[in-house]
């Protein structure tokens, strides 16, 4: 980590201590402002890959999101899910592949439930998960339920608000399936419309390395 990355993740230790000394006297109001604290101070131990004080911070966020959540579910549930999905990736990289799946499932149950009163914000949340699952399943060796995975996300999708997921999804579908009902060039076409963003055009040479293999 450097200068910059110390200070900030110094500032914002600071500032999480005072909030846990506000929410002694005032929980009702503070807690809030304790579980954000946290979540930034997790998100930056991850990026700085400390894994163990990310996990460890991610869970005592969780567990306080979850306290917030029984009072207002519709605010906390989204950070819950969010946080459930931080996890997973850390499961996943530190080879607990149960506990990830566990992780990402539970959060696709919170989104699932959040898409029901407000799918325009969170049925991309969906997908993006079940995204995330598949590429699980199929590192694990479990096609099928890979397959039905990215099957599932390519219906929700909204290929005009979200071409460039959409996209990635058919790609890696692909890719992780070798199944030919992902069209390739169906994602090209769609990537092309996105061709100044960075990630549009890791994937369409993404996709020209597949067609060479193939």
């Amino acid at each position: 980590m450097g200068i910059l990355g110390k200070k900030v993740t110094y500032d914002i230790q600071n500032e999480l201590e005072e909030c846990r000394i506000l929410a002694k006297s005032n929980p009702d109001y503070y807690n809030s402002d304790v579980a954000c604290g946290l979540k930034k101070l997790a998100n930056l131990y991850k990026e700085d890959n400390q894994l163990k004080e990310a996990e460890k911070t991610y869970r005592e966020a969780l567990k306080l999101y979850r306290e917030l959540a029984e009072i207002n579910s519709t605010i906390f549930n989204p950070y819950i899910a969010c946080i459930l999905n931080d996890l997973a990736i850390i499961y996943n990289d530190t080879n607990r592949y149960r506990d990830a799946e566990k992780a990402y499932n539970e959060a696709l149950i919170v989104y699932r439930d959040l898409a029901k009163s407000n799918s325009t914000v969170f049925n991309l949340d969906v997908a993006t998960t079940l995204d995330s699952l598949a590429f699980l399943y199929a590192d694990r060796g479990r096609l099928d339920e890979a397959e039905r995975a990215f099957d599932e996300a390519l219906k929700i999708y909204d290929l005009k608000r979200h071409g460039l997921d959409y996209a990635n999804s058919i790609v890696f579908a692909f890719y992780c399936t070798s199944k030919s009902k992902y069209n390739l060039d169906e994602a090209k076409e769609i990537l092309q419309k996105y061709y100044k963003q960075p990630r549009a055009k890791q994937l369409l040479e993404f996709i020209e390395e597949l067609h060479e293999i193939a």
